[in-house]
């Protein structure tokens, strides 16, 4: 197996960075932005219809099991790394995955070659419906 220790830790920094970021929010809505070749974008927010707060793009993803969108309470942190010795890492041959907690008891796991991450809040433009025009034609 091939030694996994720099990406454990630049992972584990990235899943610190995201817990500690979010430590006194009571939830995060995750949704999938885009899901493309080997490449996968998430989106985080508390209020995910509106904006979001965090965006996280996994790149040479080798697994992902997750719906398009979830809940992750932090009862131990939104997310973390997986140790090398996880079963499903070891079955596989994964060599890195982050696991997201959620509300119930599905574990969201993603095997990842890279992540990237930003704190950047985007708002979300309302849709706003067709303006009807109102002629008066007498």
């Amino acid at each position: 197996m091939t030694d996994c220790s720099h990406l454990t830790d630049n992972f584990q920094r990235i899943a610190d960075a995201v817990n500690a970021q979010f430590s006194t929010t009571p939830y995060l809505d995750f949704q999938v932005i885009s899901c493309q070749d080997e490449t996968l974008k998430i989106k985080a927010s508390s209020d995910i219809h509106h904006f979001h707060e965090c965006e996280m793009v996994f790149s040479l993803v080798e697994y992902f099991n997750a719906p398009m969108r979830w809940r992750s309470r932090p009862a131990g942190g939104f997310m973390k790394v997986l140790p090398l010795s996880d079963e499903l890492l070891l079955e596989r041959g994964y060599g890195i995955a982050i696991s997201f907690n959620t509300e119930g008891t599905r574990k969201i796991i993603i095997a990842a070659a890279f992540i990237e991450f930003n704190f950047e809040k985007v708002a979300h433009r309302a849709l706003q419906p067709a303006s009807q025009s109102t002629s008066d034609s007498t």
